[in-house]
């Protein structure tokens, strides 16, 4: 009789103890794939961020180099036919002699011209792209899907060459995979400068 008891009680201290270890044991399992699944969520958001904006200077860089500054403007909807006069200027449109750049939003299944950038792209229902246009009527979408903006501005100089900085503000579209915390804190503000030509030191 009194085996029978040690026995079980020792068979109740294996259980306990099992329990215990299997409970340790799945809550961190549960905790590696949380942190893996925010790993990934970040490393995601990186990366469609920079490819996007490595997009954006890779094509505008080439085109001003080729191509040449032609215009800015603060208004969208106007055209290209017009020359930069002042030293310094800090618009929302860029012109260069073959195409246009600027932002443009989804209604319905088309992309219509934004007119209040600010107000716009900053409408959580609302997504931003960034657009060329070449010709009369292709217009074509430079970043993709994934993100948006919430500021996008051109700033022209002129000392010793064209030049142009481009300074904007991009991050992830909102959607149910991204908490806002994680989409406010993978937030990109980029500047760049872009000249017409390199300065080559003697």
């Amino acid at each position: 009789m009194r085996d029978k008891t040690k026995t079980s009680k020792f068979f109740f201290v294996k259980l306990t103890l099992f329990s215990a270890w299997l409970f340790i044991l799945i809550w961190t399992l549960i905790a590696i794939f949380i942190y893996s699944l925010g790993l990934y969520k970040k490393v995601y958001i990186n990366k469609q961020i920079l490819s996007n904006t490595n997009k954006i200077v890779d094509l505008i860089s080439k085109d001003i180099k080729q191509n040449w500054i032609q215009w800015i403007s603060d208004n969208i909807l106007s055209n290209c036919e017009q020359e930069i006069s002042e030293k310094y200027k800090s618009w929302d449109k860029l012109c260069t002699w073959k195409n246009e750049y600027f932002i443009a939003k989804k209604v319905s299944w088309t992309r219509v011209r934004m007119i209040d950038i600010k107000k716009d792209c900053r409408d959580k229902e609302q997504q931003c792209f960034l657009v060329k246009k070449s010709g009369k009527w292709t217009i074509s979408e430079i970043t993709d899907d994934t993100i948006t903006f919430e500021n996008f501005k051109i700033y022209y100089s002129k000392d010793y060459i064209n030049k142009i900085t481009i300074n904007f503000t991009m991050k992830i579209n909102e959607g149910k995979l991204f908490s806002p915390e994680l989409i406010e804190e993978s937030k990109l503000v980029f500047q760049t400068t872009i000249s017409e030509k390199l300065i080559k030191e003697k």
